[in-house]
């Protein structure tokens, strides 16, 4: 599956709804692409459709009959909000009556507009990143005005005609712009205004000159026009290669790249350099840049594994937690009365989530499975149409809202308005997830439910003909939008940005619970993008690049906008607030976003004068444990909880830290000999990997909670052999113990699934092996024989006969210690298949006849052993 190919392009399983909310009627809405609800141009579609849309580093805002453009220095008002002004420093019109304006088309990157005039027309292209200004006039006169005065054109007087195809415009403010004409034209310069003396056909360019080197590389690139842009994907392991092409009316254009974009390639940049709202900006010349993007490798588990000694805390906060139930009539989690509201729903049943994994992971399958039957229950009363505020499509801005949404804009906050979707079903998606984990049945009858959410937040495809493609990632931008169709003034926000990786985290688990490798992918790179985005814009470090004094006084942005960032948040201005809603929901990719050196300046801040049993302790003390987790774990013991945050999991994030900031993280892996089932009574061997390799220390492993054996850690791995599982099934875990915590950190393993059966593993009473008569006391009559197909093979103390069915290479038959089994005890290894040969043999692993190993390797070849109780001999071969 490509980059761009569909999830899904079946009709949603809800009812359907006609949204009362019809699009702005200041542009006709003409592309055959489904309108979008939270692209950073929203703003000419909804409301007045004439509210700021911004490029970067322009903000436009349309005209009746064009549009104005500001470029402004940012400046900072009480010390709390960095913002660039929208004045009208130069525009773009059109001097004859419009009488039409339509939204023509868009991209990933851009939108065309066309201003309709008898006999003519003005074509604006918008697109991120552009360098100029463009419009392309037919047959239209052209119209550019100013608030300031022009001191003079090409450094001459104003006043008269100027013909010519540059003209540099000095004004007032002190600013320099440059226009360009394809074709030589006359333009009339007045005071604040510049007018065409006739109508023009061709195009004009318009660019802010903020340095004298950069008017070479305008020069260059006067008759590129660019029309747009699309993003392109592919993966290779743990990188994914973004490819972002450009397109001009004739040309290579000239784009602006972004600071995170600088991050991510190295191409040939001009010499010019400007400032915006989001940094320093560097011109390419080019129609394609590759982005080179890494990958997450955490998945369910945080990668440090849990300190052992505190196991038991996070056991015992789970045995109280694990009975909770949302309550999907009134109540969130702190008692306060919200209806069914697809929010407080998600969080409450993504705590559940976390707890079954938690649960999963110290072996405690009793309670993941009561979680997951709960989860179940809950997520089927919203799919299942049975609640006061259903989830419905809205055939008219493709997507999947509420029913209570629908009807009030200030409900479900604003969610029915497209505000919040991958926030709200973030949460859902990553529940979902870990059901589909545990129980593949539910995943599969789910399935269209659970996708149409992941459709509605990320579809990538063009043709999937219910959702809009990437509803709320702006791959330019590289993080999300989630305003909705509501109008702003300061275009595009989004507040929670740890919210927004959520979201995308949940969308990767669901990709790798189901197997679908295209949307693990595809939330891996959502997600890539939202942290390194966070990173760089939501983030304020110090000393910083990005924001200017004394706004960079602050650690974090509580709501980024297009025009301005703020150091507040929707629901209020405590320091708590501001830093907590970036950090929920506390999940282990937490770690990739939670870097120590934002946490130590925004810890500092956050719990500044930070109130009690407010619910946020419990996530900013979660800040401080990356940072002083010894302290920090004593705060998250006794923390008041967040609506969305759980004791267990709480407890899991502490005891998952590091007790020494230079630790080197651990990961464990555990695995099984046999690999996931034995008989009753048989020997089952357990290791334990340890990487990196180096670290030392001790592995217990864990039936679990019960202790089954422990090891010591020699290059890398551990082991213990244990023959007294029970009949059933098992879930192990093996817990390491690092001899230097200040150097490596402790982990634990995911819990491997282990069955025990009765009777042995072989498959039936050996029919054609032929009895034998036992050397000594102990063996049997009749011989029991173990079938394998192509597979290496340990033999048991049951075994009498290994028989190998088939054989594509060389495989290895491992003995037991011959003092582990009766004296005289023998058996059979044989090739039943005629294909044992040279390069396909069947070797008999341990001392045989006082030699290291037995080789087979001809056809039907067979040998057979006994024990003399110390020794492994042979009968014949």
């Amino acid at each position: 599956m490509a980059f761009s190919d569909p999830i899904a392009t079946s009709a949603p399983p809800f009812g359907t709804l006609v949204h009362t909310q019809a699009p702005a009627t200041f542009f006709t809405y003409g592309a055959s692409k489904l309108m979008p609800t939270n692209i950073w141009w929203e703003n000419l579609l909804v409301g007045t459709g004439q509210q700021t849309v911004s490029t970067l580093p322009y903000i436009q805002k349309m005209l009746t009959n064009g549009m104005h453009i500001s470029y402004a220095s940012r400046t900072v008002a009480a010390n709390n909000i960095l913002l660039t002004s929208a004045v009208k420093n130069f525009s773009l019109e059109v001097q004859e009556t419009v009488t039409g304006r339509s939204i023509d088309d868009y991209t990933d990157f851009g939108v065309n507009l066309t201003y309709s005039v008898s006999g003519g027309s003005m074509k604006l292209n918008l697109v991120r990143g552009m360098a100029y200004n463009s419009a392309i006039y037919t047959a239209a006169t052209p119209v550019l005005n100013t608030v300031h005065a022009i001191l003079s054109v090409n450094g001459g007087a104003t006043g008269g005609n100027v013909t010519g195809t540059k003209f540099k415009f000095a004004l007032n403010n002190s600013q320099t712009w440059i226009l360009y004409a394809s074709s030589s034209i006359t333009l009339n310069v007045g005071t604040s205004a510049v007018t065409g003396t006739a109508p023009y056909t061709g195009s004009l360019q318009l660019a802010v000159m903020t340095d004298s080197s950069q008017e070479a590389v305008y020069d260059a690139s006067a008759s590129n026009v660019l029309t747009g842009g699309a993003i392109d994907a592919a993966y290779s392991g743990n990188t994914a290669t973004m490819t972002f092409s450009w397109t001009a009316n004739t040309g290579t254009p000239l784009v602006l790249a972004l600071p995170h974009h600088q991050d991510m390639m190295s191409p040939s940049y001009t010499a010019l350099t400007i400032r915006g709202m989001k940094g320093d900006m560097k011109g390419i010349k080019a129609t394609g840049w590759t982005l080179s993007e890494s990958l997450t490798t955490i998945s369910w588990d945080s990668p440090n594994g849990i300190d052992p000694t505190k196991t038991g805390d996070i056991q015992t906060a789970l045995t109280a937690e694990k009975g909770f139930t949302p309550d999907v009539t009134n109540l969130d989690g702190n008692n306060v009365a919200h209806g069914v509201d697809p929010y407080f729903t998600g969080k409450a049943v993504a705590k559940q989530a976390r707890m079954a994994l938690i649960a999963h992971q110290i072996g405690d399958t009793s309670a993941r499975d009561s979680i997951v039957t709960n989860m179940k229950t809950t997520l089927s009363n919203w799919f299942g149409g049975s609640l006061q505020n259903d989830l419905k499509y809205d055939t008219r801005w493709h997507g999947v809202i509420t029913e209570n949404g629908a009807a009030d804009q200030g409900a479900d906050f604003g969610q029915g308005w497209y505000n919040d979707h991958h926030f709200h079903y973030g949460y859902w998606i990553y529940t979902a997830a870990v059901i589909a984990r545990f129980d593949s049945a539910w995943a599969t009858s789910n399935k269209t439910a659970v996708e149409s959410l992941v459709r509605d937040i990320c579809n990538p495809s063009p043709i999937d003909s219910y959702f809009p493609r990437f509803r709320f990632k702006d791959w330019y931008d590289g993080h999300s939008w989630a305003s909705g169709i509501f109008e702003f003034a300061d275009g595009r926000n989004q507040e929670s940005t740890s919210e927004a990786i959520n979201a995308w985290y949940g969308v990767y688990l669901w990709g790798l619970a189901t197997s679908n490798a295209a949307v693990k992918d595809l939330g891996r790179l959502h997600l890539a993008q939202e942290i390194r985005a966070a990173k760089k814009y939501w983030h304020v470090y110090s000393p910083d690049t990005m924001y200017d004094a004394p706004f960079d006084n602050h650690a974090t942005v509580g709501v980024l906008w297009s025009d301005k960032v703020e150091y507040a948040t929707f629901f209020g201005a405590n320091n708590e607030y501001i830093h907590g809603i970036q950090v929920i929901p506390v999940t282990p990719i937490t770690e990739e976003y939670a870097d120590s050196a934002w946490v130590t300046r925004a810890y500092a801040e956050a719990s500044s004068a930070m109130p009690t049993n407010t619910g946020w302790e419990s996530i900013i003390y979660a800040m401080h444990a990356v940072i002083a987790p010894t302290a920090a774990y004593a705060e998250l013991q006794a923390a008041d909880l967040d609506d969305g945050a759980t004791r267990t999991n709480s407890l899991y994030w502490g005891a998952t830290r590091t007790a020494s900031s230079g630790a080197t993280s651990t990961s464990t892996t555990l695995s099984a000999n046999p690999s996931s089932s034995a008989a009753q009574g048989a020997t089952v061997t357990l290791t334990a990997t340890i990487s990196p390799s180096g670290a030392t220390g001790s592995v217990t492993f864990k039936d679990g909670a019960t202790t089954i054996g422990t090891g010591t850690v020699s290059g890398g791995t551990a082991s213990t052999a244990t023959s007294s599982l029970s009949l059933g099934a098992h879930t192990l875990t093996a817990v390491f113990a690092s001899s230097d915590t200040n150097t490596y950190a402790n982990s634990t393993s995911s819990g491997l699934s282990y069955s025990i059966t009765s009777g042995s593993t072989g498959t039936s009473t050996n029919a054609s092996g032929a009895p034998f008569i036992a050397l000594a006391s102990g063996q049997p009559n009749v011989a029991v024989r173990a079938t394998v197909a192509d597979a290496n093979y340990t033999v048991l103390a049951s075994d009498s006969v290994v028989a190998y069915t088939s054989l594509s290479a060389s495989r290895t038959v491992t003995l037991p210690a011959a003092s582990s089994v009766q004296v005289g005890k023998q058996f059979v290894v044989k090739d039943e298949s005629g294909t044992c040969a040279s390069g396909k043999t069947i070797t008999v692993a341990g001392t045989i006849d006082g030699t290291t190993n037995l080789v087979l390797n001809t056809a039907y070849a067979k040998t057979v052993l006994y024990s003399s109780g110390t020794a492994w001999f042979t009968i014949a071969s």
